[in-house]
């Protein structure tokens, strides 16, 4: 996926935190969201983008709306599609989504390193977000969080 960056940047002429924020970000009304970079400048489109609760929810409405936002088509249905298919060496994991088809209540979820969550259930039409830090002692990796973590709380979502 830092690839992708690299590709962004090459294919817009801007760097990849100005192309998200004028192709993404402004088009989603998400005014506190921004990439962040690494040691050597360049921006991490792998993860690490500082966003509030609200911003957070505006990428799980366009998920989703099938990349639709405020009857505008933000990103490709057949992105949205994409992304939420298993990769070949992983059954569970897309474009950066936890995909779980196993739970009763099927679902996908983005997490973040501090413990953020944000989870969509498509077909009872449920957006569930979680903010918050809760880093380990000094660590910035959340290895309770995963497949498992997110079925525990699909087991818990009812109709």
């Amino acid at each position: 996926v830092q690839l992708l960056g690299m590709v962004i940047e090459s294919a817009s002429g801007l760097k990849a935190d100005v192309a998200f924020r004028k192709y993404l970000f402004e088009k989603l009304g998400m005014d506190s969201t921004s990439l962040v970079s690494d040691a050597a400048g360049k921006d991490i489109v792998f993860g690490g983008a500082r966003t509030t609760i609200r911003d957070a929810a505006k990428i799980g409405q366009l998920m989703m709306q099938n990349g639709n936002y405020n009857g505008e088509q933000i990103v490709s249905e057949a992105w949205v599609n994409a992304s939420l298919s298993p990769g070949k060496h992983a059954s569970y994991y897309g474009y950066l989504w936890w995909i779980d088809n196993v739970s009763p209540n099927r679902n996908y979820a983005a997490t973040g390193d501090g413990g953020q969550l944000t989870i969509i259930f498509p077909d009872l039409d449920l957006l569930f977000l979680r903010q918050q830090s809760c880093f380990p002692s000094g660590g910035h990796q959340m290895p309770w969080m995963g497949p498992y973590f997110l079925s525990l709380i699909a087991d818990i979502v009812t109709e």
